[in-house]
């Protein structure tokens, strides 16, 4: 299962940087208020790309700041709402370590100029399940898998040219919970051509790599960008089914995992 609030700066050469929910230990030295903030929608997975938007003006209030995080990221977020949306600043532990540290709603200007903060992690909270009471709605989704390859993070095709059509080649059944994706992704390696060969090394045997896979990453995609843009399910998506069925693409749409 996949750990939550990893940072890799992989692109700005920045340090790994993991979430806490203590607040900010504010410095004495003072800084200026920056003219211009960096937000930053961290991805969990060790090759994820963060989304970066800039502002051109820095917020001033923590209630501000919500709001304009939502306005540039939201599309990429969940439940993009400001009860469910906690910002947070990079600093170090007393270990020395990079972490995201909460901001204290009213501490906003005072965190600000003191760290001199110019970049924003923006974070979700517990996902607020919308649609758990209805019924589950079954049908197929498209599965596409990732791999890395040298610093990239490569999708299996979603579908092939067949005539004038392009015809899907990877049909799952939509998935219930985490472990009923895992039981069905491990029997799409097994059984599905272009998952079965996408996947594995060319040594492997598809039955027992695929029995020998422990961790799931779920991610969803925007729908109009194919495989380039992706968020990855939240932590407490593998933890609770009403999570899960509340955010599994529906039929029709892509549900990517990398597996691993």
């Amino acid at each position: 299962m996949p750990s939550s609030h990893s940072n890799n700066k992989a692109n700005t050469g920045d340090p790994v940087q993991t979430a806490t929910n203590e607040p900010a230990i504010i410095p004495s030295v003072s800084h200026s208020m920056p003219t211009s903030i960096k937000f930053i929608l961290p991805q969990a997975y060790k090759d994820g790309q963060d989304h970066y938007v800039v502002t051109t003006s820095c917020p001033t209030t923590y209630e501000d700041a919500t709001s304009e995080a939502i306005k540039l990221l939201g599309k990429y977020m969940l439940d993009p709402t400001p009860e469910n949306t906690i910002l947070r600043c990079s600093t170090k532990n007393r270990r020395g370590d990079w972490v995201w540290a909460d901001i204290p709603p009213q501490d906003w200007t005072l965190t600000m100029s003191r760290f001199g903060v110019d970049e924003v992690g923006v974070f979700e909270g517990r996902i607020n399940v919308k649609r758990a009471n209805q019924e589950f709605v079954h049908g197929y989704v498209n599965l596409t898998v990732a791999k890395v390859e040298g610093s990239q993070l490569t999708w299996s095709k979603l579908s092939h040219e067949n005539g004038k059509t392009f015809k899907s080649v990877a049909l799952m059944n939509r998935p219930r919970s985490y472990k009923e994706a895992v039981e069905f992704v491990k029997h799409m390696i097994k059984t599905n051509p272009t998952i079965g060969t996408f996947l594995p090394p060319s040594a492997y045997n598809r039955d027992s790599f695929a029995d020998n896979l422990t961790n799931f990453t779920s991610c969803y995609f925007l729908s109009d960008s194919g495989t380039t843009l992706w968020a990855e399910f939240p932590q407490n998506a593998y933890e609770d089914d009403e999570v899960w069925r509340a955010i599994v693409p529906f039929p029709h749409s892509t549900l990517g995992v990398i597996a691993s």
